[in-house]
């Protein structure tokens, strides 16, 4: 949980125009009018009075004092009742009882305790709200059901409950029936929850900020309000700070918390000083994330959608020995798998990846640009340690609560949404050794790549087809179609011509499928032998012919007029063919206006071996790799086709060849690197 927050927390973004909720859930009632649907994977028992305990239900949250474990034990006040024997500068009532699974109740009873802050649209503009609420295990004779325990909630407002226990004795006001005596220099006594009855017969637990608890001395002592720190998990309840919103002094107040989020998930820093937040939202549907809107007020700007994905999740390797710059390491589809690109926050780059092509390799440096590297080593020595082979059991189940589970929760995903969500998260652990992560650990997509370089990954067609045959259909599904790599070749790019992945399937490209006779139309093909997934690992990277690549000068006069020219630039084409002369054209493009981003990059995960000009680029499936200058396996050359499969592929594939030639024609007009 720490890592997965640890973003850090510097200068980041200061307006906010706009924040909107996307939704709402309401859990249903059980036989025994519990709340038990709010959250079953939590196990909370909730009463029929209360709320169901989700973001979205809740009000606008204020941040009070941190929870502290009362050192004296408190007693809850009776149904409904205000606290008549406290100071009224601080009076306390309480708000609801519920009962919770014993494992969570602290969880639970935290979570319902910070929705009640701001409830009330009388107090929106009273800054002097405090929460509290005790807890009661195993009490006898009364308990719902085995395992559960009692939870009462209270709320306390008025100036006197800001007053910190430093300054002024805050007198205990329980059993002994009395107010209590200040003996502090604040002036003017505070108030505190109820201490417990004279015979201490009870067991509450109390939690409240440090200046409300009872005072040391006992029940009507004095000696001043106190409790010890505690460490408590973002619960399951806690309302996002910025899904609702009350009034004008609701929306000014709504600004940090909406940026504190947006720095957690996404990171402090801007990636243009122009950088203005228009919303954030939560979507929990066929996909689970948090959207940003992102826009850039200045010249060539825009705004876009950031967002981060629990559903799909990245994944990061457990196994041993592992390598953190092998594209194996991590898997993150998310920003495939939805169409989108991949955009570091403080990179002003927008990486556009093909299957096969090199796009495991690209998911791991989004990763690296990010900065996201040193925080997934740390979680994945955490998990190993923690999933170890041969360690207790039950561990699968507590990594999934204490790491995953409240996440969906945050999220607002009902209960079957993120059960399916969390079963997701170690699908792959059993066969690959891969876990889930917390979605702030893994790459940022975005829709547009508004206010940055495009980015498009490009490969030979041709070790592309014979990279996905080789690693995965072949072993596969090659039995069902005889004749190897020729044939798969011969029926693939026909079906996936049909399938639309060129665009909907022109007059050239059914043209040139025609001629080996398959008059497949549009939308059918043999789905028998392929599925959709198949057909898109086959899909080109550009439908149109590619944007040309500017020539760039290393310095000099002349390169003034150069560097002004790639403003125009659409994208730079990154060849997987030639990945040295690609990461020094992005470097220089970088470097100029106007992104005037010259720190060096990252090296690019997987680099071809010396002398393996049709080595994978890939990762995963086809084996790991290296980083620059480290031997890795070569792919073999693809097999040689029968001329009419050659033209096919060169025709269906003409503008990645086209880019590819482009970007070869760029790199060479480079000077030697020094």
């Amino acid at each position: 949980g720490v890592i997965a927050r640890a973003m850090g927390l510097g200068r980041g973004l200061e307006h906010v125009r706009g924040l909107r909720a996307d939704s709402s859930g309401e859990g249903g009632q059980d036989a025994k009018g519990r709340r038990g649907s709010c959250s079953q994977l939590l196990a909370l028992a909730l009463a029929s009075a209360s709320p169901c305990p989700t973001w979205a239900a809740a009000g606008f949250w204020r941040r009070q004092p941190p929870f502290a474990r009362c050192a004296q034990a408190a007693e809850p006040l009776a149904d409904d009742a205000a606290n008549g024997a406290c100071d009224s500068a601080c009076a306390c009532r309480r708000l609801s009882e519920f009962w919770a699974g014993a494992e969570v109740a602290v969880q639970a009873c935290a979570g319902v305790a910070l929705g009640a802050l701001g409830d009330s649209e009388s107090d929106d503009a009273q800054a002097d709200v405090r929460v509290a609420f005790h807890v009661l295990y195993g009490e006898e004779g009364s308990t719902p059901g085995a395992g559960e325990a009692r939870c009462v909630i209270e709320r306390c407002a008025g100036p006197g409950c800001a007053r910190s226990s430093s300054s002024s004795s805050l007198p205990s006001s329980g059993g002994g029936g009395g107010a209590g005596s200040s003996s502090g220099t604040g002036g003017g006594s505070g108030c505190c929850l109820r201490g417990p009855p004279a015979d201490g017969s009870r067991g509450w637990i109390s939690y409240a900020p440090d200046a409300l608890c009872p005072s040391g001395g006992g029940a009507g002592g004095v000696g001043g309000g106190g409790g010890f720190p505690v460490a408590l998990p973002e619960a399951a309840g806690t309302p996002l700070p910025w899904r609702t919103q009350r009034g004008a002094a609701a929306a000014t107040g709504a600004g940090h918390e909406a940026h504190a989020e947006f720095a957690s998930l996404f990171g402090a820093g801007r990636l243009r000083h122009d950088q203005v937040l228009r919303g954030l939202r939560t979507e929990c549907a066929e996909t689970h994330r948090v959207a940003a809107e992102v826009c850039f007020e200045g010249a060539g700007g825009g705004c876009d959608e950031w967002s981060k994905y629990s559903l799909p999740r990245c994944h990061v390797s457990l196994a041993l020995p592992y390598d953190p710059l092998s594209s194996s390491f991590l898997y993150a589809p998310a920003c495939e798998r939805t169409g989108q690109l991949l955009c570091p926050p403080n990179m002003p780059v927008a990486l556009q990846v093909s299957l096969k092509a090199g796009s495991r390799s690209a998911m791991l440096w989004a990763a690296m640009l990010e900065h996201l590297l040193p925080g997934l080593v740390a979680a994945r020595r955490t998990l190993a340690a923690a999933l170890a082979e041969g360690g207790p059991g039950g561990r699968l189940a507590r990594y999934t609560a204490e790491w995953i589970e409240h996440e969906e929760l945050r999220l607002g995903c009902q209960p079957d949404a993120a059960f399916f969500s969390i079963s997701r998260s170690v699908h792959m652990f059993a066969e690959e050794a891969k876990i889930g992560l917390p979605l702030a650990l893994c790459p940022t997509c975005c829709r547009s790549g508004a206010g940055r370089l495009r980015v498009v990954l490009v490969r030979s067609p041709l070790a592309r087809l014979w990279s996905f045959y080789k690693g995965y259909w072949g072993p596969s599904k090659g039995h069902l179609l005889p004749g190897g790599f020729a044939a798969f070749v011969q029926r693939v790019l026909p079906a996936a011509v049909a399938a639309g992945l060129w665009g909907g399937g022109d007059a050239a490209e059914l043209g040139m499928v025609a001629e080996l006779g398959h008059a497949w139309s549009v939308g059918a093909w043999n789905a028998s032998l392929f599925e959709l997934t198949d057909l898109q690992h086959v899909a080109p990277a550009f439908l149109s012919p590619p944007p040309a690549q500017r020539p760039l000068l290393l310095g000099g006069e002349g390169a003034a007029g150069q560097a002004e020219a790639l403003v125009e630039q659409v994208a730079l084409i990154f060849s997987l063919e030639d990945v040295e002369g690609s990461m020094r054209r992005l470097e220089l493009a970088l470097c100029r206006p106007p992104w005037r981003h010259c720190a060096p990059l990252p090296a690019f995960p997987d680099r071809h071996a010396e002398g393996g000009a049709e080595g994978t680029a890939e990762g995963g499936a086809e084996g790991g790799g290296g980083a620059e200058g480290r031997p890795r396996e070569v792919g073999r050359q693809p097999p040689l086709l029968p001329p009419q499969m050659q033209l096919l592929v060169e025709g269906l594939f003409r503008h990645d060849w086209a880019a590819l030639q482009l970007a070869a024609e760029a790199s060479a007009s480079l000077s030697p690197p020094r």
